[in-house]
């Protein structure tokens, strides 16, 4: 009765790992690279930006592509990079600007291996954006407009699905903190607070 009892834990413990080998256990050194498109949707309330009005700034979706290096078991450093976003603002309804930005974002995550075929990741980090070729319209048409590059917060939430050995399919959503000064003329007349939703899919290979 006692060995057959053994036996049976063995035997478990046994299949436990095998299933276990489902997920992608990410040993230190190993490499991934994802490559994808994400939405940037900012907050549907912005700051007041011309005149104490709220500025509300529309959504956007470019390429992208997110570079990690494992520094540790399953734990990881990653940079994920894109083309230009472009963002038009309305003011009161009205559309006043549009910009371009670039938003780098580096994050370190933990990779929860299980034993399916899904792999949960968090991550928290930091955010760079940038902002260029700023236009103005509009009400604000002929006048020089400028939006202040920012630093913010940046939280990481998502899950891998193994498509093979080396290659799984991501979905992930970012809470990006991001507020950057207004300047007409090289006056500040407000802010913009984005604070965007960046969310997502990418094929991600690992080598």
């Amino acid at each position: 009765m006692k060995s057959n009892t053994i036996k049976t834990l063995l035997a478990a413990a046994a299949s436990a790992v095998l299933l276990a080998s489902t997920g992608f256990s990410q040993a230190a050194g190993t490499w991934t690279v994802g490559i994808g498109a994400h939405n940037i949707s900012p907050k549907a309330s912005n700051s007041s930006a011309v005149g104490g009005q709220r500025a509300k700034t529309e959504s956007d979706t470019q390429p992208t592509i997110a570079v990690e290096y494992f520094v540790w078991q399953n734990l990881g450093i990653e940079l994920l990079a894109s083309t230009p976003y472009r963002h038009s603002v309305k003011v009161g309804g009205d559309y006043v600007a549009q910009t371009k930005l670039l938003p780098p974002t580096l994050s370190v995550q933990y990779h929860f291996v299980n034993a399916s075929k899904f792999t949960p990741l968090i991550g928290v980090g930091v955010n760079y954006t940038t902002f260029f070729d700023t236009r103005s319209a509009g009400a604000l048409s002929g006048v020089d407009l400028d939006a202040k590059e920012t630093w913010g917060f940046a939280g990481h939430v998502g899950v891998d699905y193994k498509l093979t050995e080396r290659s799984s399919l991501r979905v992930d959503a970012r809470w990006i903190e991001s507020k950057s000064d207004i300047r007409v003329n090289g006056e500040k007349v407000g802010s913009l607070r984005l604070d965007p939703i960046v969310y997502g899919a990418a094929w991600v290979f690992r080598f």
